[in-house]
């Protein structure tokens, strides 16, 4: 057993390193802009420049989603200003429950539907790796920071805080 734990914490710390010297994302360079529907209006990501955007990808059905809403809900009341939020599905099949699902949790923002090519990795956001995933996009429209799987509201929020986008 230990030498299972071991091996466990050796190989995190070898992806931590590997991933700690990698070059920046190719998304970091360039804007991001896709389409994505929320109410049954198309909007586009580049309508929010000159404004600092946390996206927010999830499948609402999924638990893990479920429960980073919360942590979602709270950076969002807590930088309610300058910050814009958007929250997106980027599973086409749940456009029907978006609305129940915005009600039933009585969230303060609405949830929309991500255009399939952000599901297929075709934008400058390049492959989702887990869902949920949250973007700091900055007031250029390129991708400051993105936080793969859970984050905490309180993570959350000194990252936004850090940025000066409160």
């Amino acid at each position: 057993m230990r030498t299972i734990i071991t091996i466990v914490i050796a190989t995190a710390v070898i992806l931590a390193i590997g991933c700690g010297s990698r070059q920046s994302p190719p998304y970091s360079e360039h804007p991001v802009d896709f389409a994505y529907e929320i109410d049954g209006q198309v909007h586009h990501l580049s309508q929010a420049r000159g404004r600092p955007v946390v996206l927010v990808l999830v499948r609402i059905a999924e638990l893990t989603s479920d429960l980073f809403m919360e942590q979602v809900v709270e950076a969002f009341t807590r930088t309610a200003g300058k910050t814009f939020f958007l929250v997106l599905t980027i599973a086409p099949n749940e456009a029907p429950m978006l609305e129940q699902y915005v009600e039933l949790k009585d969230l303060p923002f609405s949830i929309g539907l991500a255009d399939w090519s952000v599901a297929q990795g075709e934008t400058r956001l390049g492959l989702i790796p887990v869902v949920p995933s949250t973007y700091l996009i900055g007031p250029d429209g390129r991708v400051r920071d993105m936080a793969p799987g859970f984050v905490s509201g309180d993570v959350l929020i000194r990252a936004i805080e850090k940025r000066g986008w409160r």
